[in-house]
C-alpha cells in the first residue's frame, strides 16, 4: 500500500463522493471506485457506505481515516525536512561578471558547472573591472572575470582564458584609412564616435587609449555592442568594438579596420584566497569553455 491510496480515502471522506474525489486526481470514477474496492478487499473490511446523503465513512473507516491522516502527516513532516536539508547543504560560489559576451559566457559555463557541482549555486554579479578588483582586495567577492588591458593587478591573481581585441569600426563606404589617422580624419570630418556607457570596462579602457593618442570625440553615444552598430549605420559614424561583436558589423555594412588595441578576459582571485575545489573546477569550465573558441 502506497500513501497515494490513503489520499484517496481522505478525499472521499471530505467530498462525500468518489467522483467529486475523483476529480482532485484527475482519475475517472471507476478508477478511483477500483483503488477503493481493492482496498477494502485487502482489508477485509468496508470503509465507506453508501447513504442519500452521500460517501460515510464505517467505524472501521473512521479508525482507518484517522491513522491514514497521522501518516500523511508524518509523511509531510519528513518530505520538509528533506528540503530543509537539501537547502542548507546548497552552497554558493558568488562569481563577479565583465565581459562584453554576458549571455555567451552564461550559456558556456553554467550548464558545466551545475552538471558538477549540483550542490552549489553559481551567483553571477555584474559589475565593471575597478568594481570587481576593489571587491576582490576587499573580500566581498570570491571569483571575478573581466577585461583587462595586461595581466598584472596588484594584490589579485590574475589567470588570462581569452586574448581579444577591440577594432575599429567606420561607416558603410568608407574609402579612407581604417587605422587610427583614419579614425582622426574622419572624427575631423564630423563623423561620430559611439562608445559603451561610462562605467562599462570596454569603454573605460576606449577612453584610456584615445586619451594617450590624444583623440578627443566631441560625442559620444552610449550603449551595448548591438545599439552601438545601430547607431553606426543610421549616423554613419565610427566605433570601437570588441572583435567578437564585428561579424555582425560587417553583416551590418559596417567596415572594420585595424585593431585598437589588445585585451585579456582574465580570471581573478586575491593573491591571499584559498579557492575551494568547486571554485577550482569553475575556472577549469571557463578557460576549457573559451579556449574551444
Amino acid at each position: 500500500m502506497n500513501t497515494k491510496i490513503l489520499e484517496y480515502i481522505a478525499a472521499i471522506a471530505e467530498e462525500q463522493s468518489v467522483t467529486r474525489a475523483a476529480e482532485r486526481f484527475y482519475l475517472s470514477h471507476a478508477a478511483l471506485s477500483r483503488h477503493l474496492r481493492n482496498l477494502e478487499t485487502e482489508l477485509g473490511r468496508p470503509l465507506f457506505e453508501r447513504t442519500p446523503s452521500g460517501m460515510q465513512l464505517t467505524p472501521a473507516g473512521r479508525i482507518f481515516l484517522s491513522d491514514a491522516r497521522a501518516i500523511l502527516h508524518l509523511e509531510q513532516k519528513l518530505t520538509q525536512a528533506l528540503t530543509d536539508m537539501r537547502k542548507q547543504r546548497q552552497r554558493t560560489l558568488p562569481l563577479l561578471v565583465d565581459i562584453p559576451f554576458y549571455n555567451r559566457f552564461v550559456a558556456a559555463v553554467l550548464p558545466q558547472f551545475a552538471a558538477l557541482h549540483p550542490d552549489y549555486t553559481l551567483d553571477l554579479r555584474k559589475c565593471n573591472a575597478a568594481e570587481a578588483c576593489d571587491a576582490l582586495r576587499r573580500g566581498t567577492g570570491l571569483l571575478g572575470t573581466f577585461l583587462a588591458p595586461d595581466t598584472g593587478v596588484p594584490g589579485l591573481v590574475c589567470l588570462p582564458f581569452y586574448h581579444s581585441r577591440l577594432r575599429l569600426v567606420f561607416p558603410g563606404g568608407h574609402s579612407g584609412r581604417t587605422d587610427l589617422q583614419g579614425l582622426r580624419d574622419a572624427l575631423d570630418s564630423g563623423v561620430l564616435l559611439s562608445g559603451y556607457p561610462a562605467g562599462h570596462t570596454v569603454r573605460m579602457l576606449t577612453d584610456q587609449e584615445l586619451s594617450a593618442r590624444q583623440i578627443y570625440p566631441s560625442r559620444v553615444i552610449e550603449g551595448d555592442s548591438r545599439t552601438i552598430i545601430s547607431h553606426a549605420v543610421s549616423l554613419r559614424a565610427c566605433c570601437i568594438l570588441p572583435e567578437y561583436f564585428c561579424p555582425l558589423a560587417e553583416q551590418s555594412g559596417l567596415i572594420v579596420g585595424e585593431e585598437f588595441c589588445s585585451i585579456h578576459h582574465v580570471l581573478a582571485y586575491a593573491s591571499r584566497t584559498v579557492l575551494s575545489p568547486a571554485a577550482q573546477d569553475l575556472m577549469q569550465i571557463v578557460i576549457r569553455a573559451f579556449s574551444d573558441s
